[in-house]
């Protein structure tokens, strides 16, 4: 099976997968999602480090904000949204996504002194997706086989479709986990499969690294609809915080 014929067999397999869960259709909304909360233990004289990554979608790039914490450990931020999506939070040593929608207000107790699975607990819009995400038993991410530009070691001076393989087969690996966990609620699972979808696509997109593994075909896949299609529509918007 070709490269192209791969990613369109991926982007539909995905788009079915999202059509029988309930996940928000997309659509362009432009508002602001509200995200309040309190952080337990909180002592102004910390400086904690806490920013959230917007995604623009429009301009394609995010927007790094700094939310205002009280000295009682509460705050409230208005995120700039234009549709349903994930924003990136850091806190201290957390990094994580939250599932927002513009106009919906989303509230979260952090403690960042809790077990793994027990920082964050939501309430308001998204509350049962935003608090399953946090759970360690859900695969949420595929790590990348590429680290600043150099390949790892695992996987150098493997074939183009060794490499094809083995991208595939851990995103189906960890599927396979994630349906199984029947503890969480389908959206959730959903929505977890979308993200490790994303980041097999990554792993395999050039231009990267690993694009050197499928030189000889002379091909780019930049041009493949199908994929457009999803990194727009599909895709959480997991933004990039500088």
């Amino acid at each position: 099976m070709n490269m192209n014929r791969l990613f369109t067999c991926l982007c539909l397999s995905l788009l079915f997968n999202l059509a029988q869960a309930q996940l928000p259709i997309p659509e362009y909304q432009k508002g602001k999602a509200i995200l309040s909360g309190t952080i337990a233990n909180y002592h102004p004289n910390d400086n904690l480090i806490f920013k959230i990554g917007a995604p623009n979608i429009v301009m394609g790039t995010a927007e790094t904000l700094y939310p205002t914490v009280e000295s009682d450990g509460s705050f409230t931020i208005n995120i700039p949204l234009y549709h349903s999506a994930q924003v990136r939070m850091i806190i201290g040593n957390a990094d994580l996504v939250i599932l927002l929608s513009p106009e919906k207000e989303t509230n979260v107790t952090i403690n960042l002194s809790n077990l793994p699975g027990k920082q964050f607990v939501y309430s308001g819009q998204y509350a049962t997706i935003n608090n399953e995400w946090c759970q360690p038993e859900l695969i949420t991410k595929i790590p990348p086989v590429y680290s600043d530009g150099d390949l790892l070691d695992s996987i150098v001076g493997i074939s183009a479709n060794e490499f094809k393989k083995r991208c595939i087969n851990q995103y189906k690996r960890y599927v396979t986990h994630n349906s199984a966990q029947l503890q969480f609620s389908e959206d959730t699972r959903t929505l977890a499969n979308l993200s490790c979808a994303f980041d097999c696509l990554e792993n395999l997109r050039p231009p990267t690294i690993a694009c050197k593994l499928l030189i000889k075909r002379r091909k780019t896949l930049r041009g493949n609809k199908l994929l457009l299609l999803f990194l727009m529509y599909i895709c959480p918007m997991i933004s990039t915080i500088i």
